[in-house]
């Protein structure tokens, strides 16, 4: 079993693999969608990956390819093989799936948050509710920024905002001037709520815009509210994101 890599990445085809050269040999290393894009800006440099090797049937089972996962974490390869072990969740659906940081789905699941978990890709209602079902009250320990797997835990990761969830980390868009209806305190959990949109495939425009609008209601409400406190609008930024997705549907 190849459990460890350490090389230089050599190319980043945006198809959901690095190339990377470990002594003479170029290996493909398939990456969750949530890390791809931290990949681009390291062409050239050494990272050292966490691995998973398995075998994948295709062709209706006529051929059988080696196939090899690489994360930032040794606690992101732990959620990983834990997510497949969820029915109807293969390696490769996991891959497309995992396109928000590992603590912030980690956390959906323990909130039994199913309308997060049917936003992310390849993930419909019934899947996100087995996925409640079977992995709730096993994700405590992946519920930290040191899980995720988005260029901020491996060596040579890509820069990022920071903060609680880890979640801006994945986009590289420079965070938003916000109206005066996102209190000053709550702007970094606004920036981190936009870098998961636009993860999750959102247009960066209309993702800002139903991000304001709701800090907008949510602030009238509470002027509304008699009994309000000064307590935040929003805990983190999956809130922001439930939130959002709840006002679509």
């Amino acid at each position: 079993m190849i459990a460890r890599i350490q090389g230089e990445i050599i190319e980043a085809p945006a198809d959901g693999s690095v190339l990377i050269r470990v002594a003479s040999v170029t290996l493909r290393v398939l990456v969750p969608s949530c890390a791809e894009s931290s990949y681009f800006d390291e062409i050239g440099q050494v990272v050292e990956l966490h691995t998973l090797f398995y075998i994948e049937s295709v062709g209706q089972g006529n051929t059988l390819l080696p196939r090899l996962i690489g994360f930032r974490s040794p606690e992101a390869r732990a959620f990983f093989e834990l997510f497949t072990t969820v029915k109807g969740i293969g390696q490769r659906k996991a891959l497309r799936a995992l396109a928000a940081p590992v603590s912030l789905i980690a956390q959906a699941i323990a909130d039994r948050n199913v309308k997060f978990l049917q936003s992310l890709p390849e993930i419909g209602k019934r899947t996100a509710e087995t996925i409640v079902a079977e992995l709730h009250g096993k994700v405590e320990r992946f519920l930290t920024p040191a899980s995720d797997d988005d260029g901020t835990n491996g060596m040579g990761g890509s820069s990022g905002f920071g903060g609680p969830l880890g979640a801006t980390s994945m986009c590289n868009q420079d965070a938003l001037n916000w109206s005066a209806w996102v209190p000053s305190e709550q702007r970094e959990i606004a920036d981190q709520a936009l870098a998961v949109l636009l993860q999750l495939g959102e247009n960066r425009q209309q993702a800002a815009m139903w991000i304001e609008a709701l800090f907008k209601r949510s602030a009238q409400a509470a002027v509304q509210d008699e009994d309000a406190t000064d307590a935040p609008l929003f805990g983190d930024a999956q809130d922001v994101v439930a939130a959002v997705y709840q006002n679509k549907a």
